[in-house]
């Protein structure tokens, strides 16, 4: 990648934050600035188009709902790899993925143990 001058030194962005990111690990963070940072360093499955905002293809090529409208399925492009150059397959996207949606649900449950009153004794109403 070049620079805006034409040098071929690599690009450098820094993220300041205004909270603690916990950890950068999908599986492991829990904050919502971690979210927000995984946001800019991992791809996607959907991207937004920079023109019209629309839905755009990230790592899923396509995509369309389920049958009883309550979810989506992907269609991933072929070729991509890993951070380490191996080649992505289906057994570890499964692996990733269900660990990152268990790790989001028990998120939103501790959340509304909290707002309604029962994660540490007071009502947060």
């Amino acid at each position: 990648m070049r620079g805006s001058d034409g040098s071929s030194h690599p690009l450098r962005v820094t993220v300041g934050t205004l909270g603690a990111i916990g950890s950068l690990d999908p599986r492991l963070g829990d904050s919502t600035v971690a979210r927000e940072v995984w946001n800019l360093q991992y791809p996607t499955l959907t991207a937004l188009d920079p023109k019209t905002l629309a839905p755009a293809p990230g790592v899923a090529s396509g995509w369309v709902p389920t049958k009883n409208g309550q979810g989506w399925i992907y269609t991933v492009r072929k070729g991509l790899t890993w951070s380490d150059g191996r080649a992505r397959d289906r057994g570890r996207c499964r692996v990733l993925t269900r660990a990152c949606a268990r790790r989001a649900l028990a998120l939103r449950g501790e959340l509304a143990r909290r707002f309604a009153g029962t994660g540490d004794g007071r009502s947060h109403r």
